[in-house]
């Protein structure tokens, strides 16, 4: 490629998705602007306008630092390392190439000082740092913490997915360790079908582990509850069903929401009418009759 402030990169495209400009932060647009490797390999978005040249990048970056900077005082000058006679030399276009990358070198590390400075700590990052830096954590945990607080610091947001993984990670960690009760519970949405779950230990393992209702309770059919990987720490977060909630389950399906067998009335028993079977309500501490 031609343009002389993209020649120091291995590779540059016409950018396929939209993005946030490296320099500037202005959006760049699909076919409007430009993806490149950088020295470590990552791509980085660069917008038409910073694209041409070095000085067009460090004019970009001192825009991006007016503008983050706008509004906010601070307890010493985050610039006071930049030489402003050889910013603006830099700027005209009439410095040596390697000043003009060594300003923008510059100019990143004090835009990095400043986004620290001015932007609210993010509980949910700070969370997840604390267990990056936890040696009793495990490996993977700390990994995986690791990654999304090097992503928040990079000035990437985190996704929602993301953040929705980070949350039930941070929530187990910090959960009681004495196990929960084997039974029915509730998480999410009150009357939400899908907010329902049951715990359920196995018979050679004797671990525990979680299932989630994955349809709505059909009459005459039982109910589909299916394993879910890391399913207990999500329990954790909701709350035990009622009494009246695990029998609006029954009563829906006719069959039992604990052991999924078909309710009866035969002799003594009422399960038809309670909801659920006498041995189940037994099991999981519920009323009967």
């Amino acid at each position: 490629m031609n343009t002389p402030g993209l020649a120091r990169f291995s590779r540059v495209i016409a950018t396929k998705r939209d993005g946030q400009c490296l320099f500037c932060k202005d959006a760049t647009r699909v076919g409007h602007g430009y993806a490149a490797v950088n020295a470590s390999g990552k791509w980085i978005a660069i917008c038409p306008t910073c694209a041409p040249t070095i000085a067009a990048q460090v004019a970009g970056t001192v825009r991006s630092i007016d503008a983050l900077a706008a509004g906010h005082t601070f307890a010493s000058d985050p610039l006071a390392t930049v030489d402003m006679s050889v910013l603006g030399q830099v700027i005209a276009g009439t410095a040596d190439e390697n000043v003009a990358y060594a300003m923008l070198i510059n100019l990143f590390a004090a835009r990095n000082l400043i986004a620290k400075a001015v932007t609210p700590k993010d509980d949910l990052v700070e969370a997840l740092r604390a267990i990056a830096d936890d040696a009793a954590a495990s490996p993977r945990n700390r990994e995986f913490a690791a990654s999304l607080v090097g992503q928040a610091d990079a000035g990437r947001t985190l996704t929602e997915r993301q953040r929705e993984a980070a949350g039930r990670m941070v929530a187990a960690k910090g959960a009681p360790r004495t196990p929960l009760a084997n039974g029915l519970y509730v998480v999410g949405p009150e009357g939400d079908w899908s907010s329902f779950w049951l715990i359920r230990t196995g018979r050679t393992s004797g671990n525990q582990y979680a299932m989630r209702l994955i349809a709505a309770p059909v009459a005459g059919e039982k109910l589909s509850w299916d394993y879910v990987k890391g399913g207990m720490a999500m329990v954790r977060n909701g709350r035990p069903a009622t009494a009246a909630e695990a029998a609006g389950l029954g009563w829906a399906t006719h069959h039992c929401c604990f052991c999924n067998l078909e309710l009866t009335d035969e002799g003594d028993n009422r399960s038809v009418a309670v909801g659920y079977g006498p041995v189940c309500a037994k099991k999981n501490g519920l009323p009967w009759g």
